[in-house]
C-alpha cells in the first residue's frame, strides 16, 4: 500500500472522529459502529503496509545476495577453470567470446658471491660479487567452449610469453655468456643486459579434442617437463629450457596418461660452400646442409587402485643429431645444460640414440611419512663419430618424516645418483638430456638441487652421495643442510673445465660438498631463498701441455670453493 492512501486514510479517522460526538447524536449507535469498523480495517491496512514493507526490504536482501553469490560462483568457476588448465589466475574482464583472459610473470633478483668456484685454481679471477637476475612476463585466454552432442566441450587456449635475463659481475670468469631460455634448439648466446627481450614460449592448447575428454594437443614453443626432470627438464632456477615442437596428452583411464612429444632441437648442421646456389625458389640463397636435431618421444604415467600407493613412470626418448659435431655452427647445436651451470662442462649432444627408462616413486609405502623413489634409464644407438653407445643412469631417493619432530616437519633425506661416463670406442657417457639440476623448492628425497648448490659435481660418469636434513623451524620457513660426496667413475677420465680446457684428475675422488639453505615464503607470491655452500677437492689438477715436449703435463693444486647467494623471487 502506498504512502499517500495510509496518511489520507489516517486523515479520515482524525476528521471523523472530530465529529464522532455529533454523528452520534445525530445516528446514535449504528454510526459509532460503523466508525468502528473502519478504524478496524485502517489498522488492518498498516499492519499489512508494516509486513508488505518487511517482505519487500527481504526480498531486496535475497535478491543482493543472490547477486553477490553470483558473482562470487562466476568468480570461483573462472579460478577453477584456470587451476585445471595450469595457469596463473587474475581478474580480467574478458570481451564477448572469451572465458578467461590471465597475465603471469615473474621478476627474480639474486646477489651471488663467489670465490674458486670456476676451475678451483688460482689461474683465473673467479671470485667477486655478482647480481643475476631474470623477468618473465606472459598472457594468455581461454576461448568459450561450444557444447556438442557427441562428447565434452572443446577448450581452446593460447599463450604467448617473453623473457629478459642477465648478469652483471666484477671479474670476467664468472660473467659467463649463458643460453636464454628461448628454444633448445636457438640456445643462441645472451648478453648480460635486461633490454635484451626474447620469446620464450608461444602455444594453442586444444583440449577435449575430437570430444574425448582431456585429450590434449598442445604445439608451439613450450616447456616439456616430466617425471623428476632427470631427462627431461626445463632448469627453471635459471633461464628456463623450451622447445619449439608439439604434445599430445592421452587419457588411459584410471588416472594414467601417455604423453606423445615432438620437438626440433637444432637448426640444420653445416653450412655448404659459399657461392654453390641451390637453384628453383632458392636460385641465389645458400642453405644448410644436413637434417635438423629432433628429439621424439612418449612418456606414460600409470596410476591404477592396484598399484597403490606405487605410481609408475615409463619413458622412451629418441634423439638425432645427424651430422658430425664438428659441423655444428656454435649456436646452432642442442645444449643439454645451460653452459654457466655445470663447471665440467657439458659438450652439445651428438649422434642418435635411443633413452629408455623407469621411475617408480612411492609414499608411506611400508611405513608412514616414508617418500621412496627409483630411476633407471638406458642408451644406446652411436654417438657423433659412429661408435656405439651403451650407457646407464641410475638415481635412488628416499625421505623420511620423523615422528617425534611433526609439528616442525623434521625430515631426514638421501640420494644416489650414478651416471656412465664414456666406454669403449665412444668418446660419449650417458647423457641425461635436459637435466633439471636446481629447483625452487625442496623436492622430496634432496635439498634444492641435485647435485650440489656450487654446480661443480658433473651430470656424467659419476657417483654422488647425498645425504641431508630438513624442517621448519617458524612459520613459512623452511631450513636445511645437505653434505655431498663424489666419485668418478673412470679415474682416466679426462675433464673439461669452464674457461681452462682439457685436464685430467688425479683421484677419482672429486670431493665433498656442504650447503646450508632456507627458504621464507612471505606470502603466495614472493618467496626469499639464501644459500651457503663449500666444495673441499680431494683431488689435484693433471694440466696437457701440448706446446711443451719437454713437460707435456704439469700438476696444478685445487683449492677450497666458497659460494652464497640471497634471492628474492616474485610470480604472479
Amino acid at each position: 500500500m502506498s504512502k499517500r492512501l495510509v496518511a489520507a486514510l489516517l486523515v479520515c479517522c482524525a476528521v471523523l472522529g472530530g465529529f464522532l460526538p455529533d454523528l452520534n447524536a445525530q445516528s446514535g449507535d449504528g454510526v459509532k459502529d460503523r466508525l468502528a469498523d473502519l478504524e478496524n480495517k485502517v489498522e488492518v491496512l498498516l499492519r499489512e503496509n508494516s509486513d508488505l514493507r518487511t517482505k519487500v526490504s527481504a526480498m531486496e536482501a535475497d535478491r543482493s545476495q543472490s547477486d553477490s553469490d553470483a558473482m562470487i560462483a562466476g568468480e570461483l568457476e573462472r579460478y577453477v577453470n584456470a587451476l585445471a588448465y595450469n595457469q596463473d589466475f587474475s581478474v580480467v574482464r574478458p570481451p564477448s567470446g572469451v572465458q578467461e583472459i590471465y597475465f603471469r610473470g615473474e621478476w627474480r633478483t639474486r646477489v651471488d658471491y663467489r670465490s674458486n668456484t670456476g676451475d678451483l685454481t688460482d689461474e683465473i679471477d673467479d671470485q667477486g660479487l655478482r647480481l643475476d637476475y631474470k623477468f618473465n612476463l606472459g598472457f594468455g585466454f581461454i576461448l568459450t567452449p561450444n557444447a556438442t552432442e557427441e562428447g565434452s566441450a572443446l577448450f581452446i587456449e593460447t599463450y604467448f610469453e617473453v623473457q629478459a635475463a642477465g648478469r652483471a659481475s666484477n671479474n670476467t670468469a664468472e660473467d659467463l655468456a649463458s643460453s636464454i631460455g628461448a628454444g633448445a634448439g636457438g640456445f643462441e648466446a645472451r648478453g648480460n643486459e635486461l633490454d635484451e627481450v626474447q620469446l620464450y614460449e608461444a602455444w594453442i592448447k586444444l583440449v577435449n579434442l575430437f570430444g574425448v575428454d582431456d585429450l590434449t594437443l598442445k604445439i608451439g614453443r613450450q616447456e616439456i617437463v616430466y617425471g623428476s626432470g632427470l631427462i627431461m627438464g626445463s632448469n627453471d632456477f635459471f633461464t628456463g629450457t623450451v622447445h619449439d615442437g608439439l604434445v599430445v596428452d592421452i587419457p588411459l583411464g584410471g588416472g594414467s596418461t601417455a604423453h606423445l612429444f615432438y620437438a626440433k632441437e637444432g637448426a640444420p648442421d653445416g653450412l655448404v660452400n659459399p657461392g654453390l646456389a641451390t637453384g628453383g625458389l632458392l636460385a641465389g640463397r645458400f642453405r644448410a646442409s644436413g637434417d635438423e636435431d629432433e628429439i621424439l618421444g612418449i612418456y606414460t604415467e600409470i596410476r591404477n587402485e592396484s598399484l597403490d600407493p606405487v605410481e609408475i613412470d615409463a619413458y622412451w626418448v629418441y634423439f638425432g643429431a645427424h651430422e658430425p659435431n664438428s659441423n655444428v655452427s656454435p649456436i646452432n647445436g642442442t645444449t643439454s645444460a645451460d653452459p654457466g651451470i655445470d663447471s665440467f662442462g657439458r659438450a652439445k649432444i651428438g649422434g642418435e640414440f635411443h633413452t629408455l627408462g623407469i621411475l617408480l616413486k612411492s609414499w608411506d609405502l611400508l611405513v608412514d611419512g616414508l617418500y621412496l623413489s627409483a630411476e633407471f634409464a638406458y642408451q644406446i644407438g652411436d654417438d657423433e663419430t659412429g661408435a656405439d653407445i651403451n650407457a646407464m643412469v641410475f638415481e635412488f631417493t628416499t625421505e623420511y618424516a620423523l615422528p617425534f619432530m611433526e609439528e616442525s616437519r623434521g625430515r631426514v633425506f638421501a640420494s644416489y645418483y650414478f651416471a656412465e661416463g664414456p666406454d669403449g670406442d665412444s668418446t660419449q657417457g650417458f647423457t641425461p638430456l635436459f637435466i633439471t639440476r636446481h629447483k625452487n623448492s625442496t623436492s622430496p628425497g634432496r635439498g634444492f638441487s641435485r647435485l650440489g648448490n656450487i654446480d661443480f659435481i658433473p651430470t656424467q660418469n659419476v657417483h654422488v652421495v647425498q645425504i641431508g636434513f630438513k624442517f621448519e623451524p617458524a612459520e613459512r620457513w623452511t631450513a636445511g643442510v645437505t653434505y655431498l660426496t663424489a666419485f668418478l667413475n673412470h679415474s682416466s677420465e679426462s675433464v673439461t673445465v669452464v674457461q681452462t680446457g682439457q685436464v685430467f684428475v688425479d683421484d677419482r675422488h672429486l670431493g665433498h660438498e656442504i650447503d646450508f639453505f632456507a627458504e621464507y615464503l612471505h606470502n603466495s607470491q614472493t618467496q626469499f631463498f639464501f644459500n651457503v655452500s663449500v666444495f673441499i677437492p680431494e683431488f689435484d689438477y693433471i694440466f696437457e701441455n701440448p706446446t711443451s715436449a719437454a713437460t707435456p703435463f704439469r700438476e696444478v693444486d685445487s683449492d677450497l670453493a666458497f659460494g652464497a647467494y640471497a634471492q628474492v623471487r616474485v610470480r604472479f
